[in-house]
């Protein structure tokens, strides 16, 4: 007997409005896209230097048997390649998912540098793509901290796609982010709520419920980073003004904040440390 899929999918809807970070993001859609194309210019520096945790559930795929030589792949919300790359060595085929423009152009950067004949990119919102486009019948599916892929719709959707494995990264607990309250308390006044919206509980009960049977993996995901104060504020500025508008007064708190800050080499440093849940099934 399946699961109550409406409640669960009810309460991620409600964790998700209460986790501030997505909830208060006052940008239009066309605006995050525009926001993501902005961050791929250093998304490398950060969240994109990981490649452990590319290689760490690659190697998890392959003990499941859910890739070979003869694999066609899609990274779904794919960023600038972190996974692409890495599955290309791999699979036969590979689909390289994203709407951020800029994002692309980082990861078709890197496609032409390494002369690499078997990925196809593709510029697209997940909600509104049509997978019977595609020449090749996907046989797995991979999604890493897309934000695209919030909700059961878009969550179930790659049931639909995938004849074969799937694969959904996310966190699992809280990260750890020295300055983040710090900051929250310059820009709001306060630490904004969090529901665990973004946490790998939400998805893994749905597609339980739906019938599959997920098996979940933890692998650790860490990034540091160090940068000018002018890069530092210019980069707090483009993300704090998702929520409100950084006026010339903010812009001062949040320079004297960095400048207070600054290591030894007059940089500021930045990192995160946390636990990945890496959630698979197959769906045939």
């Amino acid at each position: 007997m399946l699961l109550d899929t409406d409640f669960l999918k009810i309460d991620w809807e409600k964790a998700m409005e209460l986790s501030e970070y997505f909830s208060l993001d006052r940008n239009t859609p066309e605006g995050k896209r525009e926001n993501w194309s902005k961050l791929a210019e250093n998304y490398d520096l950060a969240l994109g230097s990981d490649i452990k945790r590319a290689k760490d559930t690659i190697e998890i795929l392959q003990q499941k048997g859910a890739i070979t030589n003869d694999t066609i792949a899609m990274d779904i919300g794919c960023g600038t390649g972190t996974f692409v790359l890495e599955l290309s060595k791999i699979c036969k085929h590979v689909y390289a998912l994203d709407y951020s423009e800029g994002m692309l152009e980082k990861l078709q950067a890197k496609i032409t540098a390494g002369n690499i004949s078997n990925v196809t990119i593709v510029n697209a919102d997940w909600a509104d793509f049509d997978y019977t486009t595609l020449p090749h019948t996907i046989t797995l599916s991979i999604s890493c901290l897309n934000t695209g892929m919030r909700d059961y719709d878009s969550l179930v959707k790659v049931n639909e796609v995938t004849k074969g494995w799937c694969c959904y990264i996310t966190s699992c607990g809280a990260a750890k982010t020295p300055r983040r309250n710090e900051l929250q308390e310059i820009v709001f006044g306060r630490t904004l709520k969090s529901a665990g919206g973004g946490d790998i509980i939400y998805p893994f009960n749905i597609i339980y419920a739906l019938g599959y049977r997920p098996e979940l993996t933890n692998i650790n995901f860490n990034w540091r980073r160090e940068k000018t104060h002018e890069t530092a504020l210019s980069e707090m500025i483009a993300d704090f003004n998702r929520y409100v508008e950084v006026d010339e007064k903010l812009k001062e708190k949040l320079s004297d904040y960095i400048k207070s800050t600054l290591n030894e080499e007059d940089l500021y440093e930045e990192s995160m440390n946390a636990v990945m849940g890496v959630m698979t099934w197959k769906t045939i």
